[in-house]
């Protein structure tokens, strides 16, 4: 299983930006989360050395995804003006983000405490 990351979709704001287009980055950094946060719960159902070595192939992914995570959450209330329909948008996607680094802190600790 693979899971991609879209580098192509940013929430940078840019002054040029209409608000719609703000919208649509933020529709679609949540639906990239959402679609990552399924694939990391297959993972989390795999059987323990199956999931162990998912995660070993697979720890350079794993950096780049709470890399852009952080960016990302970073990003979402940076400078964006947002009308309410806007800021309910930024909140959600603040808690796929949550929700996906909860993921990762659990594949992860579960991992640390069988190598311990």
């Amino acid at each position: 299983m693979s899971i991609s990351i879209n580098n192509q979709v940013t929430l940078n704001p840019n002054h040029h930006d209409s608000p719609a287009a703000v919208k649509f980055a933020l529709y679609l950094k949540t639906r990239e989360i959402l679609q990552i946060n399924h694939q990391l719960q297959e993972v989390s159902l795999m059987d323990k050395k199956t999931r162990y070595q998912w995660l070993d192939q697979h720890e350079e992914m794993i950096n780049q995804l709470l890399a852009s995570f952080m960016d990302d959450s970073m990003l979402v209330m940076n400078g964006i003006e947002l009308d309410r329909e806007g800021m309910k948008m930024a909140t959600q996607l603040m808690i796929n983000l949550r929700d996906a680094i909860n993921l990762v802190r659990s594949l992860l600790y579960g991992r640390k405490r069988m190598k311990s």
